[in-house]
C-alpha cells in the first residue's frame, strides 16, 4: 500500500503546499518512506495507477503554483522515477478520471488550469503514446468523479461540474467512445472527489489539527491486485 505526494496545510506558515514523497506500508501500520522528494515537482489532484509492474504518476496540479501538469511518470520501486518521453496530446490537468482497462491507462475529463471542466477522453497501451477515444461525453465536462472498472466497463459516477454543482448519475463504457447512462439520479446524494471502488484510490482533503495533516493522492492495492504494484486519484 502506497502513499504518493498530495497538499499539506503548514498551520506554521498558516498556507497549503504540495508535496512529493512517497510512503509505503504492508499492513497498513508500519509506514517507510521510500523518498521524501520524487523526481517529479509536488503535485495532488493527479492520476495514479498500477499498470505494467509499475507505479503510474499522471498530470495534476499544484495548488499553490496555480500549475496543472500533463507529464507521465513511472516507478516499479516508488524510489526511482522515471518521465515517459515526449510530449502528450491531452492538455493538462487535474482531478480527472484516471484507471486501466483492456491493456491501457485511461484518463476522463477533469479540469484545466483555468477550472474549467474537461469532457474528453484518452487511452494509452504504454503511457508514451496516446489516443483520443472522444472529444466530447454525454455526460459533459466533469471532474472529480468516481471511476471504476466493473463487469467489462468502465464506470463514472457522480463528480462535479466547477461550476458548484455535483452529481449522482452514473454512466458505462466498453471502449470510452460510446457511454450510456445507468441512472440520472442514484439513490446516494451527489457528491464528487468520491473514493473509487477499485484498489486504485487518488486524492481527498482533510483538515486536521496538525503540522502533519495531509491531502493526499494515494496508491493503494488489494491483495487481489498482487498481479502488479500498489495503487486514486485523482483528485
Amino acid at each position: 500500500m502506497w502513499v504518493i505526494g498530495g497538499v499539506n496545510y503548514n498551520f506554521t506558515d498558516s498556507q497549503f503546499e504540495d508535496v512529493n514523497d512517497v510512503w509505503s506500508s504492508s499492513d497498513g501500520s508500519n509506514w517507510t518512506e521510500a523518498t521524501a522528494s520524487a523526481a517529479f515537482s509536488a503535485r495532488d489532484s493527479f492520476g495514479a495507477v498500477d499498470f505494467n509492474n509499475k507505479m503510474w504518476v499522471i498530470g495534476g496540479s499544484n495548488s499553490t503554483l496555480t500549475q496543472a501538469y500533463n507529464d507521465v511518470w513511472s516507478s516499479s520501486d516508488g524510489i526511482n522515477w522515471a518521465q515517459t518521453t515526449g510530449t502528450m496530446p491531452w492538455s493538462a490537468r487535474s482531478g480527472f478520471g484516471c484507471l486501466v482497462f483492456n491493456n491501457k491507462i485511461w484518463i476522463i475529463g477533469g479540469y484545466d488550469v483555468n477550472g474549467d471542466a474537461l469532457e474528453d477522453v484518452w487511452c494509452s497501451p504504454d503511457g508514451s503514446t496516446w489516443t483520443q477515444v472522444a472529444a466530447t461525453t454525454p455526460f459533459g465536462g466533469r471532474g472529480y468523479a468516481g471511476c471504476a472498472v466493473l463487469n467489462g466497463s468502465m464506470w463514472v459516477l457522480g463528480g462535479d461540474d466547477g461550476y458548484g454543482d455535483e452529481f449522482n448519475d452514473v454512466w458505462y463504457s466498453t471502449d470510452g467512445a460510446t457511454w450510456t447512462e445507468a441512472t440520472p439520479s442514484a439513490p446516494w446524494p451527489p457528491r464528487s472527489a468520491a473514493a473509487r471502488p477499485t484498489s486504485l484510490v487518488c486524492g481527498g482533503r482533510s483538515s486536521q489539527g496538525s503540522s502533519a495533516s495531509r491531502c493526499s493522492a494515494s496508491v493503494c492495492r488489494s491483495a487481489a491486485q498482487a498481479r502488479g504494484l500498489p495503487g486514486s486519484a485523482s483528485t
